[in-house]
């Protein structure tokens, strides 16, 4: 049956983090076997014979005005499917995705695609319409395995619980049973993976001050206006017409069927964004099909670059331009989009198409709470790096600027430099711009010397000094630890094994020549970074915990296995006494509901056995603290212990953060724009799997949906009578059942007198997701509801 592992997480007097888990299953080794994939063993796969791919700066349509009267670039960028060369030339293309201009002559085709590039402060206007259709405009449909049974986008709409049609719903499989699509025959008692169009929004990753409307919420996505889409598919998801309208009114412009219209006004800090895709459900098969680049906000002014402490001018940092003195030269500045994939032997990517490929499980929805096709997180064999598998950069003996973004589904990563003889590397920016210091990788006091650890999302800016490395051949690292969660509670962090020392602890190489002439640029020991002010104190504070659901199937032997990832609400304050925690789920009401211009500290416990990355849409925020925690869950106490200081990549504004288990991270932040927007945990398989869910700053929109739970009403009367309650319950002890079953709740009052004096009873359907996780709530349905709403609940 399902339960929840939370382990006990304390404190030793000295605040260290201690996790008393019982291990199951066998130790892992001191470095990992090559990692199960696709049919290519990645072993085979030739490395450092491709030269590294530096996309180019992408041509913009045409200048607009906005209404202001401010110039904006606009850009018509499409989705489509191609084939790229990933693997070394003498193997066959790969399938991917990426998006390409509508209008340059001569586009790149290739993912990572080429780069916006754009001044702080100059708006950028994008219309991304969804072209992932065939010569003949039929349909494409994913290259991977969709799982019907997590909530997700859902075009097709069958019927959820209560026999409705719907679009991003949870469908119902009750009396059904899974069968691969190799097998699957009739409708009749059975289902299987979802095989349609595809469902696509995209999302720019760090984008701040942005409206709603153009952040890419993952119900508002779009089918491609393909010629054969079937008969009842819904082509947007819920949130698509409210949004597009408010992109209309905002840029003048009408939003095609097929489309997504943006508008992002650049008020970050100068940075390295990226784009992504991030529709319900499908973020992690949607990001591994491929489409996917940089979105670089350049300083505006001088105030917004280092100064050079020698000269007290403007520093100068390796930029994009090419050497002049040598044809075919790499820009000094290098955007790295690295991810890990795994392959077939004919070059199509892979990715399981069960579950079965993470653990033993056998069983599934609706017979348990596994998803028969999810995994719960996915570790690719082969390291790519911008479409490439482990290529080379032909470099000088001078100082580069990586930009280094870890763009894995699950993967963290941690740079490892120590094999480049007598290098310097500089950490001077981080997601959310340059840093208020700069920090030295090679510092005596780094406890990950000569190392960047890295984790999904998070972007590192680096200064690479090679002036003092001799000519040769050296291998940038990966020694980040090979597996977060392998389906057992006994592997943690300190037990992780190695990466594969020929494969996965590999990212590229660096082929070091002599120098060409000076370096102008300004040594990185004598930037003087832009000063970056404190947020001002919080207003309010929310509490939000990580978490998971395990089950443990019947057969013997068969470990814990996770069957949902999701954030809950945590009320009370712990510094003031025991806390109840609410899970919740994407469906539920708003809770979380800053108002505009309100500073909110955002506390992130941790008390699931593995690090998630978390990210927050529309806002860059301030780590105050990182600090130790210890909950029991039976008293709900929740201390909070001693913190620690901050590594230099937290410091400065971050919106993707890794927290570790049995950690809380305090996040500042002001939400100055309003709008419906997302926190999520950005290992893209918990993501599309409940941990992940809206926020909404400032009031309700007219016109804007509600939440699934609060718009739709499961209740129908047991005589047969027509419907007269519209109700959401949530209890306040434990996560909303979810059931295939009925779950039986007595109505007093009124209604009960008219029904001869008994209660009144009515069925409220839910598929099972998540099992209950907290002290076990009463008997009586009744007793259940009779404490007061949760504040914010909208019940």
């Amino acid at each position: 049956m399902p339960i929840t592992r939370r382990g006990m997480l304390s404190m030793s007097a000295a605040g260290v983090l201690t996790l008393a888990y019982a291990r199951v299953g066998r130790a892992p080794e001191a470095v990992a076997a090559t990692i199960p994939g696709g049919t290519l063993d990645a072993r085979s796969i030739q490395q450092f014979v491709t030269r590294l791919v530096v996309p180019p700066v992408m041509a913009r349509n045409r200048v607009e005005t906005t209404a202001e009267g401010q110039p904006v670039d606009f850009y018509e960028l499409h989705i489509r499917q191609f084939n790229q060369q990933m693997l070394p030339a003498g193997n066959p293309k790969t399938p991917v995705w990426g998006y390409v201009s509508a209008t340059d002559p001569n586009p790149l085709v290739h993912t990572p695609a080429a780069t916006i590039e754009t001044p702080r402060d100059r708006p950028v206007r994008v219309l991304w319409r969804n072209k992932l259709v065939d010569e003949k405009r039929r349909y494409l449909p994913h290259m991977f395995a969709v799982d019907p049974t997590l909530h997700w986008a859902n075009p097709e709409q069958p019927p959820d619980a209560a026999g409705r049609p719907m679009t991003d719903r949870m469908p119902s499989f009750a009396g059904q049973r899974y069968v691969p699509r190799d097998r699957y025959t009739s409708a009749e008692g059975t289902y299987t993976a979802y095989t349609g169009p595809v469902p696509i929004s995209v999302h720019l990753h760090g984008a701040m001050g942005l409206g709603d409307e153009s952040d890419g919420y993952p119900e508002s996505w779009v089918l491609p206006d393909a010629s054969d889409i079937p008969d009842g598919y819904a082509r947007h998801g819920r949130w698509w017409q409210h949004l597009s309208a408010k992109a209309t009114a905002l840029t003048g412009h009408t939003v095609p069927i097929d489309g997504q219209l943006a508008q992002y006004p650049n008020k970050n800090r100068p940075t390295a964004l990226w784009i992504h895709d991030h529709a319900l459900g499908l973020t992690r098969l949607n990001v591994m099909a491929g489409y996917t680049g940089f979105y670089m906000i350049r300083p505006a002014k001088d105030s917004d670059q280092p100064l050079d402490s020698a000269t007290g001018r403007p520093a100068v940092l390796p930029g994009t331009g090419a050497d002049p003195t040598r044809a075919g030269e790499l820009p000094h500045e290098l955007p790295l989009a690295i991810q890990d994939r795994s392959f077939n032997q004919d070059g199509t990517l892979f990715y399981p198409d069960s579950r079965r490929h993470f653990d033993a499980s056998d069983t599934f929805l609706p017979a348990s709470g596994i998803a028969p096709i999810w995994v719960p997180e996915f570790w690719g064999n082969a390291i790519v790096v911008n479409g490439r598998t482990w290529p080379y950069a032909d470099l000088r003996a001078r100082r580069y600027r990586l930009i280094a973004l870890n763009a894995c589904n699950s993967r963290s990563l941690s740079l490892d430099f120590r094999k480049v003889p007598r290098v310097q590397v500089h950490l001077i920016g981080n997601d959310g711009g340059l840093l208020p210091q700069v920090a030295d990788l090679f510092a005596s006091k780094n406890p990950n010397w000569g190392q960047l650890p890295l984790g999904p999302g998070e972007r590192a800016d680096l200064i690479l000094d090679l002036t003092d490395t001799p000519p040769g051949r050296y291998v940038l690292g990966n020694t980040a630890g090979e597996i977060l969660f392998p389906g057992t509670e006994g592997w943690l962090i300190d037990q992780q094994p190695k990466p594969h020392e020929t494969t996965t602890g590999r990212v590229m190489e660096l082929r070091v020549g002599p120098a060409l002439g000076s370096d102008p640029t300004t040594p990185a020991r004598r930037l003087r970074m832009p000063a970056i002010p404190d947020l001002p104190a919080a207003d309010s504070t929310v509490r939000i915990a990580l978490d998971m659901t395990h089950q443990r199937e019947p057969a013997e032997g068969v470990p814990t296995q996770v069957s949902t990832t999701y954030l809950s609400q945590i009320v009370g304050d712990p510094r003031k006494g025991p806390v109840k925690v609410v899970p919740k789920m994407w469906s539920d009401p708003v809770w979380f509901n800053p108002q505009v211009g309100e500073t909110v500290d955002v506390e992130v416990y941790n008390w699931s056995v593995v690090p998630h990355p978390v990210h927050l849409h529309e806002v860059s925020y301030q780590v105050v603290s990182r600090s130790a925690i210890s909950y029991d869950d039976e008293t709900g106490d929740l201390a909070i212990g001693q913190s620690r200081p901050l590594e230099p990549i937290q410091t400065g504004r971050k919106e993707t953060i890794m927290v570790f288990p049995g950690e809380m991270a305090q996040l500042r932040a002001t939400f100055n724009h309003p709008g419906q927007f997302v926190i999520h945990c950005h290992l893209l398989e918990h993501e599309d799997n409940e941990m992940m869910v809206p926020f909404r700053v400032g009031p309700a929109e007219d016109g804007a949906p509600g939440s699934v739970a609060h718009e739709v009403s499961d209740m129908t009367m047991m005589d047969g009578t027509e419907q007269v309650y519209d109700l959401t319950i949530d209890r306040a002890d434990s996560v909303r059942q979810m059931m295939n079953q009925p779950i039986t709740l007595a109505i007093g009052g009124a209604a009960a007198a008219a029904a001869g004096g008994g209660a009144v009873l009515a069925r409220h359907r839910r598929q099972q997701r998540v099992q209950k996780d907290t002290p076990t709530a009463p008997s009586s349905a009744q007793e259940g509801l009779r404490e007061p709403p949760v504040q914010g609940s909208n019940r």
